[in-house]
Protein backbone atom coordinates (compact mmCIF):
# COMPACT_ATOMS: atom_id res chain seq x y z
CA UNK A 1 0.00 0.00 0.00
CA UNK A 2 1.03 3.58 -0.59
CA UNK A 3 2.08 5.71 2.33
CA UNK A 4 -0.57 8.13 3.58
CA UNK A 5 1.39 11.13 2.26
CA UNK A 6 1.35 9.75 -1.28
CA UNK A 7 -2.36 8.98 -0.98
CA UNK A 8 -3.03 12.54 0.18
CA UNK A 9 -1.14 13.94 -2.79
CA UNK A 10 -3.09 11.68 -5.13
CA UNK A 11 -6.38 12.83 -3.61
CA UNK A 12 -5.39 16.51 -3.84
CA UNK A 13 -4.28 16.02 -7.45
CA UNK A 14 -7.59 14.36 -8.34
CA UNK A 15 -9.67 16.98 -6.53
CA UNK A 16 -7.71 19.81 -8.15
CA UNK A 17 -9.20 18.73 -11.48
CA UNK A 18 -12.62 19.60 -10.07
CA UNK A 19 -11.52 23.11 -9.08
CA UNK A 20 -13.09 25.54 -11.58
CA UNK A 21 -10.93 28.25 -13.06
CA UNK A 22 -11.62 31.95 -12.48
CA UNK A 23 -12.78 32.13 -16.09
CA UNK A 24 -15.27 29.28 -15.58
CA UNK A 25 -16.59 30.91 -12.39
CA UNK A 26 -16.99 34.28 -14.16
CA UNK A 27 -18.87 32.54 -16.97
CA UNK A 28 -21.15 30.83 -14.44
CA UNK A 29 -21.78 34.16 -12.68
CA UNK A 30 -22.65 35.85 -15.99
CA UNK A 31 -25.06 33.07 -16.97
CA UNK A 32 -26.72 33.14 -13.54
CA UNK A 33 -27.06 36.93 -13.68
CA UNK A 34 -28.59 36.68 -17.17
CA UNK A 35 -31.06 34.02 -15.96
CA UNK A 36 -32.04 36.20 -12.98
CA UNK A 37 -32.54 39.22 -15.24
CA UNK A 38 -34.80 37.16 -17.53
CA UNK A 39 -36.77 36.10 -14.45
CA UNK A 40 -37.09 39.69 -13.23
CA UNK A 41 -38.21 41.08 -16.60
CA UNK A 42 -41.99 41.24 -16.98
CA UNK A 43 -41.74 40.46 -20.72
CA UNK A 44 -39.54 37.35 -20.36
CA UNK A 45 -40.59 36.10 -16.91
CA UNK A 46 -42.97 33.43 -18.23
CA UNK A 47 -40.13 31.72 -20.14
CA UNK A 48 -37.52 32.07 -17.38
CA UNK A 49 -35.82 29.10 -15.75
CA UNK A 50 -35.26 31.27 -12.66
CA UNK A 51 -38.70 32.77 -11.99
CA UNK A 52 -37.78 35.49 -9.44
CA UNK A 53 -41.24 35.84 -7.93
CA UNK A 54 -41.69 38.97 -5.81
CA UNK A 55 -41.68 38.92 -2.04
CA UNK A 56 -43.90 41.15 0.03
CA UNK A 57 -41.60 41.39 3.04
CA UNK A 58 -40.77 45.07 3.35
CA UNK A 59 -38.61 45.29 6.48
CA UNK A 60 -35.95 43.49 8.44
CA UNK A 61 -36.50 42.54 12.08
CA UNK A 62 -35.44 45.23 14.53
CA UNK A 63 -33.78 42.74 16.86
CA UNK A 64 -35.87 43.68 19.88
CA UNK A 65 -38.94 41.55 19.07
CA UNK A 66 -40.40 39.59 21.98
CA UNK A 67 -43.01 36.86 22.14
CA UNK A 68 -43.60 33.37 20.84
CA UNK A 69 -43.74 32.70 17.13
CA UNK A 70 -44.28 29.59 15.03
CA UNK A 71 -42.48 28.62 11.86
CA UNK A 72 -43.51 25.95 9.38
CA UNK A 73 -41.07 24.82 6.68
CA UNK A 74 -42.58 22.58 3.97
CA UNK A 75 -40.38 21.53 1.11
CA UNK A 76 -39.40 17.88 0.98
CA UNK A 77 -40.22 14.43 2.30
CA UNK A 78 -40.46 15.94 5.78
CA UNK A 79 -41.52 19.26 7.18
CA UNK A 80 -40.39 21.14 10.25
CA UNK A 81 -42.43 23.01 12.82
CA UNK A 82 -40.62 25.33 15.17
CA UNK A 83 -41.41 27.74 17.95
CA UNK A 84 -39.18 30.69 18.64
CA UNK A 85 -39.57 32.26 22.08
CA UNK A 86 -37.93 35.69 22.25
CA UNK A 87 -37.33 37.75 25.36
CA UNK A 88 -35.10 40.75 25.94
CA UNK A 89 -32.37 38.28 26.90
CA UNK A 90 -32.45 36.38 23.60
CA UNK A 91 -34.34 33.73 21.70
CA UNK A 92 -34.86 30.04 22.28
CA UNK A 93 -35.96 27.64 19.56
CA UNK A 94 -37.77 24.31 19.79
CA UNK A 95 -38.52 22.28 16.69
CA UNK A 96 -39.83 18.96 15.51
CA UNK A 97 -39.65 17.23 12.15
CA UNK A 98 -42.70 15.41 10.79
CA UNK A 99 -42.53 12.82 7.97
CA UNK A 100 -44.67 13.02 4.85
CA UNK A 101 -45.80 9.62 3.56
CA UNK A 102 -45.97 8.77 -0.13
CA UNK A 103 -49.75 8.54 0.13
CA UNK A 104 -49.83 12.16 1.34
CA UNK A 105 -47.48 13.25 -1.47
CA UNK A 106 -49.79 11.73 -4.08
CA UNK A 107 -53.18 12.16 -2.42
CA UNK A 108 -55.71 14.96 -2.19
CA UNK A 109 -54.32 18.35 -1.17
CA UNK A 110 -57.03 18.73 1.46
CA UNK A 111 -55.77 15.57 3.20
CA UNK A 112 -52.17 16.84 3.08
CA UNK A 113 -53.06 20.21 4.62
CA UNK A 114 -55.24 18.51 7.26
CA UNK A 115 -52.21 16.40 8.21
CA UNK A 116 -50.04 19.51 8.47
CA UNK A 117 -52.69 21.16 10.67
CA UNK A 118 -52.85 18.07 12.91
CA UNK A 119 -49.05 18.13 13.27
CA UNK A 120 -49.17 21.84 14.15
CA UNK A 121 -51.76 21.05 16.84
CA UNK A 122 -49.56 18.22 18.15
CA UNK A 123 -46.52 20.50 18.30
CA UNK A 124 -48.37 23.37 20.00
CA UNK A 125 -49.73 20.95 22.60
CA UNK A 126 -46.25 19.52 23.28
CA UNK A 127 -44.95 23.08 23.76
CA UNK A 128 -47.85 23.79 26.14
CA UNK A 129 -48.96 26.89 24.21
CA UNK A 130 -52.30 25.67 22.82
CA UNK A 131 -54.13 28.41 24.75
CA UNK A 132 -51.95 31.20 23.34
CA UNK A 133 -52.52 33.03 20.07
CA UNK A 134 -49.47 32.46 17.89
CA UNK A 135 -48.35 34.07 14.64
CA UNK A 136 -46.96 31.63 12.08
CA UNK A 137 -44.58 32.17 9.19
CA UNK A 138 -44.84 29.57 6.42
CA UNK A 139 -41.83 28.73 4.28
CA UNK A 140 -43.12 26.90 1.22
CA UNK A 141 -40.41 25.36 -0.95
CA UNK A 142 -42.32 25.18 -4.22
CA UNK A 143 -42.90 27.68 -7.06
CA UNK A 144 -45.56 30.05 -5.75
CA UNK A 145 -46.92 33.19 -7.36
CA UNK A 146 -47.09 35.34 -4.27
CA UNK A 147 -49.86 37.95 -4.39
CA UNK A 148 -49.48 39.33 -0.86
CA UNK A 149 -47.49 38.87 2.33
CA UNK A 150 -49.64 35.87 3.32
CA UNK A 151 -51.08 34.87 -0.06
CA UNK A 152 -49.57 32.65 -2.71
CA UNK A 153 -50.82 30.46 -5.54
CA UNK A 154 -48.94 27.22 -6.18
CA UNK A 155 -47.65 27.25 -9.76
CA UNK A 156 -46.51 23.63 -9.86
CA UNK A 157 -45.46 20.87 -7.52
CA UNK A 158 -41.83 19.70 -7.52
CA UNK A 159 -39.66 17.43 -5.32
CA UNK A 160 -41.93 14.40 -5.72
CA UNK A 161 -45.11 16.13 -4.55
CA UNK A 162 -48.22 15.54 -6.62
CA UNK A 163 -51.08 16.40 -4.26
CA UNK A 164 -54.33 16.78 -6.16
CA UNK A 165 -56.26 20.04 -6.42
CA UNK A 166 -53.55 22.35 -5.06
CA UNK A 167 -51.88 23.76 -8.18
CA UNK A 168 -53.52 27.07 -9.04
CA UNK A 169 -54.77 27.58 -5.48
CA UNK A 170 -53.66 29.77 -2.58
CA UNK A 171 -51.66 27.49 -0.27
CA UNK A 172 -52.04 29.83 2.71
CA UNK A 173 -55.83 29.77 2.31
CA UNK A 174 -55.72 25.96 2.09
CA UNK A 175 -53.71 25.76 5.32
CA UNK A 176 -56.06 28.23 7.05
CA UNK A 177 -59.04 26.11 5.98
CA UNK A 178 -57.31 22.98 7.33
CA UNK A 179 -56.64 24.72 10.65
CA UNK A 180 -60.31 25.68 10.79
CA UNK A 181 -61.45 22.11 9.99
CA UNK A 182 -59.22 20.87 12.82
CA UNK A 183 -60.71 23.52 15.17
CA UNK A 184 -57.32 25.19 15.63
CA UNK A 185 -58.16 28.85 16.12
CA UNK A 186 -55.05 30.10 17.94
CA UNK A 187 -52.66 30.04 14.95
CA UNK A 188 -52.58 33.09 12.68
CA UNK A 189 -50.62 32.70 9.42
CA UNK A 190 -49.00 36.11 8.95
CA UNK A 191 -46.38 35.52 6.26
CA UNK A 192 -45.50 33.25 3.36
CA UNK A 193 -41.90 32.87 2.31
CA UNK A 194 -40.95 31.11 -0.89
CA UNK A 195 -37.47 29.59 -0.75
CA UNK A 196 -37.29 28.13 -4.27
Amino acid sequence: TKPIVNMSRAVVKRLWQLNPSDEALKDLMARLEAAINIGLNEHTHSDAAVKCYPTYVQDFPEGDETGKFLGLDIGGSKFRVLMISCTRDGCETHSEIYPISQSLLDGPGVVFFDYVAQCLADFVKKQDVERETLDLGLTFGFPVNQTGLAEGVLVTWTKGFNCECVEGKDVVAMLREALSRQKIMNINIVALSNDT
